[in-house]
């Protein structure tokens, strides 16, 4: 596909921290030093850690005691989530809802973890949930005034993914594998970017597809289209309530969901 827009470049540490996340093996000391060295990875490791979620006795001050309070499984996910938001942080501009553009992307990769098995798999199945929608937020954030005729177009009921055609001549989900790919990011995950619309292409797309379909299930639109819009929606399984029972159901999965939003998204308080 030829080359339209510029790919978003990563900051180095943001690549560090991205490539850490994908080792099992990595060790608190590792992942706590790439955290502080960079200040929105920082913030959003602390802010997590001292929410009324994690309870901590203390105030917690570093991000080595943040990863111990709320354990490296989580501050792998906030850590992606604050690399993604650090990178696409002017959404809004191209008419997108960030806000809930988030809860879709958190609850598609919770869900996603949650469907997938083994440790690696799971840790991968977030990432791949969290990441599926790069394309669109590279394509809105480098051209925001062409992708809010999408957003326009998307909201009279035509497909997001037909609209970005008809706007910019290719669509988001093709678009996301060439950003994914120049951020080296695992072929699965390339892979579940490239098939995230039909799940056919490979268990973590199928359960990127999943998420997704889960999450509009339950009310929750992506950003552009609201969830009765999105196609993908219909009645929450018998083993929908199964899987959203690990969360405590599907309060449990938003409550989750929001959480992370609000350590990733919220402004921090002055000092």
């Amino acid at each position: 596909m030829a080359q339209v827009h510029p790919i978003p470049t990563l900051p180095a540490v943001h690549a560090q921290a991205l490539g850490l996340l994908g080792d099992t093996q990595t060790s608190i000391p590792e992942l706590g030093h790439v955290v502080e060295t960079d200040p929105a990875l920082t913030v959003s490791v602390l802010r997590a850690a001292n929410s009324a979620a994690s309870a901590p006795v203390t105030p917690i001050g570093t991000p080595g005691e943040a990863i111990v309070r709320v354990g490296i499984d989580i501050t792998r996910k906030i850590v992606t989530a604050a690399v993604v938001n650090e990178s696409f942080n002017r959404l809004d501009h191209a008419g997108i809802d960030t806000k809930e553009l988030w809860r879709h992307l958190f609850t598609t990769a919770l869900v996603a973890d949650a469907s997938a098995w083994g440790a690696q798999q799971r840790s991968t199945a977030f990432t791949a949930g969290l990441l599926h929608l790069i394309g669109r937020m590279a394509m809105a954030q480098s051209d925001p005034q062409r992708y809010q005729r999408v957003v326009e177009s998307a909201q009279t009921g035509v497909q997001v993914l037909d609209a970005e055609v008809n706007v910019f001549g290719y669509d988001s989900q093709s678009w996301g594998v060439e950003v994914a790919r120049a951020w080296d990011v695992p072929d699965e995950i390339v892979e579940a970017v490239g098939g995230f619309s039909d799940g056919s292409i490979g268990p973590l797309a199928w359960v990127t597809w999943n998420g997704r379909r889960l999450s509009s299930a339950l009310g929750i639109g992506d950003g552009v289209q609201s969830a009765e819009m999105m196609d993908l929606h219909g009645p929450v399984t018998d083993e929908d309530e199964r899987l959203l029972a690990g969360f405590g159901g599907a309060e449990g999965l938003i409550k989750q969901a929001n959480w992370m939003l609000s350590s990733v998204t919220s402004t921090p308080k002055a000092a």
